[in-house]
């Protein structure tokens, strides 16, 4: 049986109100709550049948969407060998637990639901906004839907994932970093006009 994890935001506290709104938002944020994340490591010598097992991404820098058996899940890749699978199902530790299962021999699971808060961004003026202090170039020639890197915002390692070319981007922060990189983006998206919004599920 999965063990049960109770997952709370980290932007969940009594003293943080995490909303504001703007008549012209041009930037949206959403703290997307109740996400099942699990890192997957490949045994030696098993990277090739656990590529095939998971349906996950070879190539560097871009993800891979998964429907079907054993649960539909969003991989990405992190570093040789290693990638994350997020799925909107599975919250109380059941998807680490059928990963864990249907990998068998190949690899090596981590539940990770706990450890990060998962912040969207959309607006008109999103690759404005983490261009302020992101490192890459988040240009369209160079990003565009489905790229994701490892890389530093304001001072705080972010796995970052362009979901749609409008852009709208899902950044994975550690849940210790949560509440000083939400303060951040909010208050540099000031000058843009912000709708944000802790979500409630």
């Amino acid at each position: 049986m999965a063990e049960q994890l109770k997952i709370i935001s980290p932007l969940m506290r009594s003293n943080f109100s995490g909303t504001a709104r703007s008549d012209a938002p041009g930037v949206h944020i959403t703290d997307r709550r109740g996400l099942a994340l699990v890192q997957i490591f490949a045994r030696p010598g098993k990277e090739e049948s656990l590529v095939r097992r998971l349906d996950l991404p070879m190539q560097p820098g871009r993800s891979r969407a998964h429907s079907g058996s054993p649960a539909d899940y969003l991989a990405l890749p992190l570093a040789p060998k290693q990638w994350m699978l997020v799925s909107e199902g599975g919250k109380d530790g059941s998807f680490s637990q059928t990963i864990r299962e249907y990998i068998g021999e190949f690899g090596y699971v981590s539940e990770q639901s706990h450890s990060r808060a998962v912040l969207r961004i959309g607006g008109t003026h999103a690759r404005e906004l983490l261009s302020k202090g992101c490192r890459l170039d988040l240009h369209p020639r160079v990003m565009s839907a489905g790229a994701c890197a490892s890389t530093t915002i304001a001072h705080v390692g972010v796995l970052l994932h362009q979901v749609d070319d409008a852009p709208v981007y899902d950044l994975l922060v550690y849940s210790g970093f949560a509440q000083y990189f939400w303060e951040w983006l909010e208050e540099s998206a000031a000058e843009f006009g912000l709708a944000s919004e802790v979500e409630i599920i």
